[in-house]
């Protein structure tokens, strides 16, 4: 019987250890800290809501700090394409947009499925961070955060009306640390900023799991917290929040000392050892996050209609050399600081519904020296008249119209793009609109398929090949020449 007894007992130590592993509050192997840093998408001007920036920032300077075990990662749009990422996550944080009743979105996360999600980290003990706009939510998703970071901007009541609970200013102001023994404020002087502060922010009364990090004076809040742009939470379930309501100007990572506090911040919250003197990390250029952690020389914005990844992405990222960023709505193309990168890519149907300042934004960027290549747009009636764009037409030299198969070798004129190039065949040719100047470098029989000219002082490409089927050294080579790399 002696089998039967060891049977029940290891039985017995296997459930034991079940349960109880179920009851604790999450706990990593080791020192190694896991932190999931998420970014929305782009909405304000350059220099402002920088999102993609920031997450990409943050992951260099804690990937070259001090403190040692932490390993990180980068999610672009909003959520992982892998949700399964943040099953081993010590901390998740979010920089988006959030919304403020009719206008701008709601935090990527502040969805019926992905709440759910959210809630199974939370209760397993994960942590999370809140940076800027992320901090808004409707009433219902603001009690998920009262429970999960300790506080939020209150814009709706519990009936959905619309309210001005909290509120925002933007002013130069000194800022004070009402906490200095608490890890996130170590090695951190009061300091002076120009910022967007979010105050008046909705917090439980007599919340004993919070400790206030960062105030300011000048703001003139309620008497209650209401100064309050920064502060910690430690929950009973073992996981952390950390919240902070300014970083609208990208430029203010360059400071500091508030760049140690919210580095601090981050740390503490994803379970590490904040160091005596706080968290030391340089500031980093676009170019150097660019090179030190991707490895890469050059960037460049893809405009694209769909979510999926368009042939042209994939063919442009074969190139080790190039980092590849995704827009899929041409009216943020004026969000953008367009001159962090090397050229500007489109590969969608045609250009309806841009706006004037988007417009513009392209326009002064080609004629300035930036590089563009595209795919050639389907021509519509009167599009460009309608649209009201005197330059389409000298930006987009050509359109598609009648398209026609074919299975030909093609036929490649002098120039650096397709010199030594191997010879290749096109199933597909298009007939052309447009009366500018180009000088084709790639022609079927009948028709071109691939056209270089200049705007301003930037280069452009055009054509109508498929990035799947025609070489893939063409397409590099495009890029490096509209980058005048070439």
């Amino acid at each position: 019987m002696y089998w039967y007894y060891s049977l029940c007992m290891t039985w017995a130590l296997l459930l034991g250890s079940f349960s109880a592993s179920q009851s604790q509050p999450f706990s990593p192997v080791g020192n190694s800290r896991k932190i999931v840093l998420i970014a929305g998408e782009k909405s304000h001007p350059p220099g402002t809501h920088e999102y993609v920036k920031t997450v990409r920032l943050l992951k260099t300077m804690l990937d070259h700090c001090q403190v040692p075990g932490l390993r990180t990662e980068v999610h672009l749009h909003g959520w992982p394409e892998q949700e399964q990422t943040l099953d081993d996550a010590d901390l998740i944080f979010f920089v988006s947009d959030g919304r403020d009743g009719n206008l701008f979105s709601d935090v990527p996360f502040m969805t019926p499925e992905r709440i759910q999600v959210m809630e199974k980290q939370m209760k397993r003990g994960c942590s999370l961070a809140l940076l800027h706009f992320s901090n808004f939510a409707s009433y219902p998703y603001g009690q998920k955060l009262l429970e999960w970071t300790g506080g939020y901007y209150d814009w709706e009541d519990a009936t959905g009306k619309y309210r001005t609970y909290s509120a925002l200013k933007i002013l130069e102001a000194d800022v004070r640390l009402p906490s200095p023994e608490h890890p996130i404020s170590r090695g951190v002087k009061p300091f002076r900023i120009n910022d967007e502060f979010y105050y008046n922010l909705r917090f439980r009364e007599n919340d004993a799991r919070l400790t206030p990090i960062m105030d300011v004076p000048a703001l003139q809040g309620r008497p209650e917290q209401g100064n309050l742009v920064a502060w910690a939470l430690q929950r009973v379930d073992g996981g952390r929040g950390f919240c902070a309501t300014f970083n609208h100007f990208y430029t203010n990572w360059e400071n500091p000392d508030y760049r140690k506090l919210l580095l601090n911040g981050l740390v503490w919250a994803a379970g590490a050892e904040v160091p005596a003197t706080g968290v030391d990390a340089s500031f980093y250029t676009d170019a150097q996050v660019t090179e030190l952690t991707y490895h890469q020389s050059k960037k460049a914005l893809l405009f694209h209609d769909k979510k999926t990844k368009s042939s042209l992405q994939q063919t442009l990222e074969k190139d080790p050399e190039l980092l590849v960023d995704v827009c899929t709505d041409l009216n943020d193309l004026s969000t953008y600081n367009l001159s962090d990168y090397s050229f500007l890519a489109f590969d969608r149907p045609d250009t309806n519904g841009i706006h004037r300042t988007s417009k513009a934004a392209l326009e002064q960027y080609v004629q300035k020296g930036g590089g563009l290549l595209a795919l050639a747009f389907r021509a519509k009636t009167d599009t460009t008249v309608r649209s009201g764009w005197a330059t389409y037409s000298q930006l987009f030299r050509r359109e598609k119209t009648t398209d026609f198969r074919m299975d030909e070798r093609v036929k490649q004129e002098s120039h650096p793009l397709t010199k030594g190039l191997p010879s290749f065949r096109s199933k597909a040719a298009f007939q052309l609109k447009g009366t500018e100047p180009i000088e084709v470098i790639v022609r079927s029989k009948s028709t071109p398929l691939a056209w270089v000219y200049t705007f301003g002082q930037g280069r452009v490409f055009q054509t109508v090949l498929d990035p799947e089927t025609s070489p893939k050294e063409l397409w590099q080579r495009a890029a490096n020449w509209v980058s005048k790399k070439q």
